[in-house]
């Protein structure tokens, strides 16, 4: 990709910002923003 120009498009907000206790709160939601955000890859916009 060196090079190249890339385009990116922001779809859809995952969810509003959020206070963790914890680091092992924080990583957990990490792993289900990740799911939800592959989800919603090449799906039409509002989709998700």
């Amino acid at each position: 990709m060196y090079g190249k120009v890339v385009e990116v498009s922001f779809v859809e907000k995952l969810r509003g910002e959020k206070r963790f206790s914890g680091i092992e709160e924080l990583k957990a939601q990490i792993g289900r923003d990740v799911e939800e955000a592959r989800g919603c890859s090449g799906r039409s916009r509002g989709v998700c």
